[in-house]
């Protein structure tokens, strides 16, 4: 608790100093457009794994890389452009699917040794969990 205490004094003594306020506030601006283009990295890599692993839809993967090029889009956009418009309003449909669908349908989903044993076991994926769990 006395952390979090010692951050609000800390920010309440900019207050009476605007350069030091207009610092932090580039600061954050700076660590947070690092943070995007780092971001779209990872959507890059994800949607390229979801692309290639072949039980994900691959629109998903397209969508996915899309959305992580607007992100570095965006990114760079701001650092090298004054005054520069963002696409990311329009590129964040991918992970908005992507959500859905790992709750939805990527819930339901089984691999590895549990759906190979399921057929042989003749028990449902969490029965055949069950079962193996308790004989080790």
């Amino acid at each position: 608790m006395a952390r979090y205490s010692n951050f609000v004094l800390g920010a309440l003594a900019l207050l009476g100093d605007p350069d030091q306020a207009m610092r932090a506030f580039v600061s954050f601006s700076t660590i947070w457009v690092v943070g995007l283009i780092l971001f779209g990295v990872h959507l890059l890599l994800i949607g390229y794994l979801a692309y290639r692993c072949g039980f994900v839809p691959r629109f998903l993967g397209i969508l996915l890389v899309v959305a992580g090029l607007g992100y570095l889009v965006d990114g760079f956009g701001t650092v090298l452009a004054s005054g520069y418009s963002t696409i990311g309003q329009f590129t964040f449909v991918g992970e908005v699917v992507f959500i859905f669908w790992l709750l939805i349908k990527g819930a339901r989903m089984t691999t590895g040794p549990v759906a190979a044993g399921q057929a042989a076991a003749g028990l449902p994926a969490a029965d055949l969990a069950l079962a193996t769990r308790g004989s080790r």
